[in-house]
């Protein structure tokens, strides 16, 4: 038996549900002030005629079956499947036997993948729940009972199902989320090192990056066995193109310590380790962006519009929500997206007082990802966002205002995609960025142009470049490459004189290179 109570005060989407089971039958404990908040469907209509719970697990699947029977009694059929390969469509065809009109199953680890693949290819109407939505009661609790309590919450429709992309982004997501693990070995094979050279003594604190250029050479030349001496003279050889705030003697002080061979040898064995992850993350990014590019090279592109979003960023979102088109159809407005990643205030009122405002668990990459843009944001000169975190900083700090402006990108993230159109920022001036951008391009064709003289200066190297000297050096390449057009024409004719090259062949290559 079961009862449903649907509080007025909440959204609609969310449903609670008290399942009180005794052996006497139902017992309801409420006080007065809470029997006038509640609505007790106690005569709810069956949505399904027909629905089946699995409890999934490693090594088998508990299902559960609920049919009406002709007399209105429910029939209840159990039956336990493996996990492997070939087992999975034995489980998917005796679910299609009982015609289900609902198949939920709960989110167990990586558990549900496969059968969930085997049920979505037999065109099965599969759901996945969260747990903590349809947990049972403590004390009953078992795999029969389980999947007992899942097909009881599948035939009456009291569930909320996941939001799962469709199977080609979901085998991308798995890909997606071992790429950001070799990311996350990669830092801990780096934070190693350095603790390998603070272990011999040496003080890399005194370089702004341990893996920079200036700490880079210091590293290697302690590997070499050189002196305190040699590494500060190496060191200030190429500081020039480098910040070094550190002087002369806190860097001699910094070099000195015990290198022995047991460190040398674990340094070295940590490189090898390093340089091939950083191989593999450097294919398996491009690997990733290429094929978001060929699903989605529209809304990749326009996700880089935000602030703070960059290529990479911008690929794991569209990864992990399944790409443009699935993604609108899921969601409705930024908040139901914003909740789905968990970078919502949490809603934890009672007796009219707030008690907390911690933010649910949501996807963890997509949250980790929107973290990382909004601290780029939050840099980026000229911005609402830059604005919005200063504001929030005074008052809240900097890992809430983080979380802040993360959900402010995930809702500008959601207007983008959901209006495919590229972000605009009302305090950033496109058209100065268009201008500094092509400013360069600009000067070169003016300086180009026979009817003016310009004088252009670096700044940098103080280099001093006239429109005579620009219009020469392009006359001389022009020369150049129509000799090295002739000399192509001229290896045909030859070609064809020695019977290498038909005439025909010669003539669409010469076409070609003129």
């Amino acid at each position: 038996m079961y009862c449903v109570y649907q509080w007025e005060n909440v959204l609609q989407e969310v449903t609670l549900l008290y399942v009180l089971r005794a052996w006497g039958g139902l017992q309801l404990f409420l006080g007065e002030q809470e029997m006038e908040k509640v609505t007790v469907l106690a005569e709810k209509p069956v949505c399904y005629e027909s629905a089946i719970g699995c409890d999934v697990h490693d090594d088998n699947i508990v299902c559960c079956s609920l049919v009406k029977g002709d007399e209105g009694k429910w029939i209840e059929t159990r039956k336990v499947f493996g996990t492997s390969y070939g087992e999975l469509p034995d489980f998917a065809n005796w679910c299609r036997t009982f015609n289900p009109g609902a198949i939920i199953m709960e989110s167990t680890a990586d558990y549900w993948r496969s059968p969930y693949d085997a049920l979505e290819a037999a065109h099965l109407p599969i759901s996945i729940v969260n747990p903590a939505f349809v947990k049972g009661l403590a004390g009953h609790k078992s795999d029969q009972e389980d999947a007992a309590w899942l097909a009881q919450i599948a035939v009456n429709g009291a569930y909320k199902p996941s939001y799962i992309p469709t199977m080609p982004y979901r085998h991308l997501a798995v890909f997606e989320r071992n790429l950001l693990k070799q990311i996350a070995s990669l830092k801990n094979c780096k934070n190693r090192e350095t603790k390998f050279f603070i272990v011999g003594g040496f003080r890399l604190g005194v370089f702004s990056d341990p893996f920079g250029k200036l700490a880079t050479i210091a590293k290697n030349a302690i590997m070499a066995g050189k002196t305190p001496e040699e590494i500060l003279e190496e060191v200030y050889a190429q500081r020039a193109s480098s910040r070094l705030r550190a002087t002369r003697e806190e860097l001699l002080q910094a070099f000195h310590g015990n290198l022995t061979e047991k460190l040398k040898r674990a340094i070295e064995s940590n490189r090898r380790l390093m340089a091939t992850l950083e191989q593999e993350i450097k294919q398996n990014k491009e690997f990733l962006i290429s094929e978001i590019e060929q699903s989605d090279k529209r809304a990749l592109q326009l996700l880089q519009t935000i602030p703070g979003v960059d290529e990479f960023s911008a690929t794991i979102v569209l990864t992990e929500i399944g790409g443009r088109e699935n993604f609108i159809r899921a969601f409705k407005d930024d908040s139901k997206f914003s909740a789905w990643l968990g970078l919502c205030p949490g809603n934890n009122i009672s007796n009219s007082k707030r008690t907390g405002k911690k933010s649910r668990h949501g996807n963890k990459y997509l949250r980790n990802a929107f973290c990382e843009s909004a601290q780029a944001a939050a840099r980026t000169k000229n911005t609402t966002f830059q604005s919005k975190f200063r504001s929030l900083f005074v008052r809240l700090g900097y890992k809430k205002s983080v979380i802040a402006i993360a959900h402010k990108v995930a809702k500008m993230v959601f207007y983008v995609l959901k209006h495919n159109k590229p972000y605009k920022d009302p305090l950033i001036n496109y058209q100065e960025l268009s201008a500094r951008k092509n400013r360069s391009r600009w000067l070169k064709q003016l300086m180009l142009c026979e009817d003016m003289e310009i004088t252009v200066t670096n700044k940098r190297t103080g280099e001093v470049r006239t429109s005579s000297d620009a219009r020469s050096e392009a006359r001389r390449q022009q020369e150049c490459a129509n000799i090295h057009i002739l000399n192509d024409a001229q290896q045909g004719d030859d070609l064809i004189n020695k019977g290498s090259l038909s005439q025909q062949t010669n003539a669409n290559w010469k076409k070609r290179t003129l």
